[in-house]
C-alpha cells in the first residue's frame, strides 16, 4: 500500500467518524449547537469525497505507470 493510499484511507476513516458523530448528535437530540453539527456533516462529507478522489487518482496513476513500464 502506498503512502498516498494510506493517507487517503485514514482521511476517509476520520471523515466517517466525524460524520457519524455529528449525525448521532442531531438524531439523538443531544446537539448543543445544531448549526455546528450540520456544518460538520457537510464538511465531513466533502472531506470524504476529497480523500476518495485522491484514492482514485492514485490508483489511476499506478495503472498508467504499469502500462508504461509493461
Amino acid at each position: 500500500m502506498s503512502t498516498v493510499t494510506a493517507t487517503a484511507l485514514s482521511g476517509m476513516n476520520t471523515a466517517t467518524l466525524r460524520f457519524s458523530t455529528a449525525a448521532g448528535n442531531i438524531a439523538s437530540g443531544k446537539s448543543d449547537d445544531m448549526a455546528k453539527d450540520i456544518v460538520e456533516l457537510l464538511t465531513a462529507s466533502r472531506d470524504f469525497e476529497a480523500n476518495l478522489l485522491v484514492l482514485r487518482i492514485d490508483a489511476e496513476m499506478s495503472d498508467r505507470l504499469l502500462d508504461i513500464v509493461a
